[in-house]
């Protein structure tokens, strides 16, 4: 029987880039990149330019937002 601790352990987060999760919710690259800057959690793999954006970061800050976003 594998534990809820492995599980957990061995999930890789789905990482999306800002055009991806702009299509995920139906807006503008503009709107990701606005929220960014409003507390969306960013990953910059590698330490460079390349942003990437956790699918579950997304979804929770999407789903906890203020309806002026």
């Amino acid at each position: 029987m594998i534990s809820m601790k492995n599980k957990e352990a061995n999930h890789v987060p789905v990482l999306l880039s800002v055009a991806e999760a702009a299509e995920r919710c139906s807006v503008c690259t503009k709107t990701v990149r606005r929220w960014i800057k409003r507390g969306l959690r960013i990953y910059r793999p590698g330490g460079g330019r390349l942003i990437r954006i956790s699918e579950t970061d997304l979804l929770s800050f999407v789903n906890n937002r203020p309806d002026d976003y």
